[in-house]
C-alpha cells in the first residue's frame, strides 16, 4: 500500500552510518513507472560512475564497466518504487550477472507495492512487509508535526479532540498523517483545525 513509509525506511537504511561504510560503491534509482530503456541507462550510469552518450550497444558498454568497477567491491543498489513486472524489461540490467562480478555481501535493495514484482525480482527471502502504524504510533507522529513546538496546544482538549479525529481518518497510513500533520502546522485556531 503506497504511503506506510517504504521509501522513508530505505532512506533510513541507505543513510545509516555502518550501511554508508559497509559499501565501497552505492547508487539509489527511483524507478517509478513506465521503466524504459532510459532508466535502464540511468540505473547503470549511476552504479558505473560514467555518464555514456548516445550509441549503439550502451547498455553493453555500461555493464561491461559496471563489471570492471564492482569487481571485488561491495555494493548496494536500491530500487525505489519499482511498479514493473515484466521480466523481460529487467533482464536488460543483468543484475544477476553483476550480483555475480561483485564482492559478497552486496545488496540489491527494492522497494514495491506489489509482491508480484518481488517475486519476479526474487526478492521474498528477505522481504519486509510494513504495516500501518498504530493509533498510538500515529497520533505520537501526527501531534509531532502539527504541534512542533506548540507544548501548550497538544494540552488543549480542543485541538486533542480534533487531533483524535484526524488521525483516526488517516487509518495508520505515515504519509497522510504527516501531510495532514503538516497542514494543521500553521492553523492557530480549533476552527481552522476543524476545516483540516
Amino acid at each position: 500500500m503506497g504511503g506506510l513509509g517504504k521509501t522513508t525506511f530505505t532512506q533510513l537504511v541507505f543513510k545509516d552510518a555502518q550501511v554508508q561504510a559497509h559499501f565501497d560503491i552505492k547508487a539509489w534509482v527511483c524507478v517509478s513507472d513506465p521503466f524504459d530503456i532510459e532508466i535502464a541507462k540511468e540505473i547503470l550510469e549511476l552504479v558505473s560512475g560514467i555518464k555514456s552518450q548516445d550509441s549503439s550497444n550502451v547498455l553493453q558498454k555500461l555493464l561491461e564497466s559496471i563489471q570492471e568497477r564492482i569487481n571485488g567491491n561491495n555494493f548496494l543498489l536500491v530500487l525505489d518504487d519499482v511498479w514493473t513486472k515484466d521480466q523481460t524489461k529487467w533482464e536488460s540490467l543483468r543484475l544477476p550477472v553483476l550480483m555475480q562480478t561483485c564482492s559478497e555481501g552486496s545488496r540489491i535493495l527494492v522497494t514495491t507495492q506489489k509482491q508480484e514484482v518481488a517475486r519476479m525480482m526474487r526478492a521474498t527471502r528477505d522481504m519486509i512487509t510494513l504495516e500501518k502504524l498504530s493509533h498510538l504510533d500515529s497520533l505520537e507522529l501526527f501531534y509531532n508535526v502539527a504541534f512542533l513546538d506548540r507544548e501548550q496546544d497538544k494540552s488543549n482538549k480542543g485541538f486533542g479532540d480534533i487531533a483524535e479525529k484526524i488521525v483516526r481518518k488517516c487509518d495508520g497510513l505515515s504519509l497522510v498523517l504527516k501531510t495532514l500533520g503538516g497542514l494543521s502546522l500553521h492553523k492557530q485556531t480549533i476552527r481552522e483545525w476543524e476545516e483540516v
